[in-house]
């Protein structure tokens, strides 16, 4: 294997942030719904890109790949405090400009319980609340856990990746069916709660190993991928969402999701050595950007036309139509100015 930029997985990145936008500012009605079911594999191709580029070639013993491990995270650390200290400034603004007291803001933000939901599903209101509605940041906090359990776990990583998907996905499509059926409540939190099957445990680690395995199998595999299997994948990955859907509604993920990550994955394969591009420029430059700060954009956006043009429940059909389009253009031009002004920076 060489060690080279893949520029078609660049193209990947760019694809999953933008069905990120379109799961948190979906398109009305039963279509919008489709929409979302489908864009519901973006998230796990992050984490399986993050897999595949796990380890450098040639990475064998399990000091090797700690000290790996300890650069990952400390480079992931000073991101998700960053764009936390973002998220929770604008919070803070947010909650004050609405005649909310400091202390009032601090109490429900800051306390035990909202803390332990942190810690054991990467969600509560310490990174989102009613000023921002979507904890799209609990995947950076599920990419270090993964960071630290491959650390910790080192000597074992290769032996146990493959059970570890396996494993890990039947328990996370398990929790979706009690979900549906028979609604549990683990940690006297409702199993109907997002987070309980979507978080590091069940989303982030096997998603992650799949992208480590499509790595350290990828000569094995470019035997057998080819761009018809890449996009028989997707097809299959498709219906199986929108039978999901048609059978069981909304969830978190489908098993669809799964045939659609391995779709991309082999087509990014197959065109790995595709070259640079326009569009492979933006997804290497501006996905992570566009993944961090869509829900801000989401939230100014509906604070505008609530405040200056009309409030939730006076809008039109047509403004549900156009809302994702608009948060998406708006977004790409924030991540743009934003890229810029941080090349300049270091530039200087």
């Amino acid at each position: 294997m060489e060690n080279k930029h893949y520029y078609s997985i660049d193209v990947i990145r760019l694809i999953a942030c933008i069905l990120v936008v379109f799961i948190h500012s979906k398109f009305p009605g039963t279509t919008g719904d489709i929409i979302q079911a489908l864009a519901r594999f973006g998230v796990p191709v992050f984490f399986v890109i993050s897999g595949y580029f796990l380890l450098k070639d040639n990475t064998y013993t399990a000091s090797d790949i700690r000290k790996q491990m300890l650069n990952k995270i400390k480079k992931l650390l000073p991101v998700i405090f960053c764009i936390w200290l973002f998220y929770t400034l604008y919070s803070l603004s947010v909650y004050l400009s609405d005649g909310d007291s400091l202390a009032d803001w601090v109490s429900e933000k800051f306390n035990l319980f909202e803390f332990s939901r942190l810690i054991l599903f990467n969600s509560g209101r310490f990174i989102y609340d009613f000023s921002y509605t979507f904890d799209q940041l609990w995947f950076l906090f599920a990419l270090l856990y993964v960071y630290v359990l491959v650390f910790i776990f080192a000597p074992f990583l290769r032996k146990w990746a493959g059970y570890l998907i396996v494993i890990l996905l039947s328990f996370l499509f398990l929790g979706e069916m009690l979900r549906i059926y028979y609604p549990i409540r683990p940690f006297g939190i409702g199993i109907s709660t997002w987070y309980v099957t979507r978080n590091w445990l069940f989303e982030g680690v096997p998603f992650t190993m799949l992208g480590f395995v499509f790595r350290e199998y990828e000569e094995k595999i470019k035997l057998i991928s080819s761009k018809k299997a890449g996009i028989l994948f997707l097809i299959a990955g498709s219906l199986f969402t929108i039978v999901e859907y048609y059978i069981w509604g909304v969830k978190e993920i489908y098993l669809g999701s799964v045939f659609l990550v391995i779709g991309a994955m082999n087509l990014s394969l197959y065109f790995k050595y595709a070259k640079d591009s326009f569009i492979s420029t933006m997804g290497r430059d501006l996905s992570a950007l566009i993944y961090y700060f869509h829900v801000f954009i989401i939230s100014v956006f509906d604070r505008i036309c609530d405040d200056h043009i009309f409030v939730t429940s006076q809008r039109p059909d047509v403004f549900w139509m156009l809302r994702p389009v608009f948060v998406l253009v708006f977004t790409f031009a924030f991540s743009c100015i934003f890229d810029k002004l941080r090349k300049l920076i270091r530039k200087k």
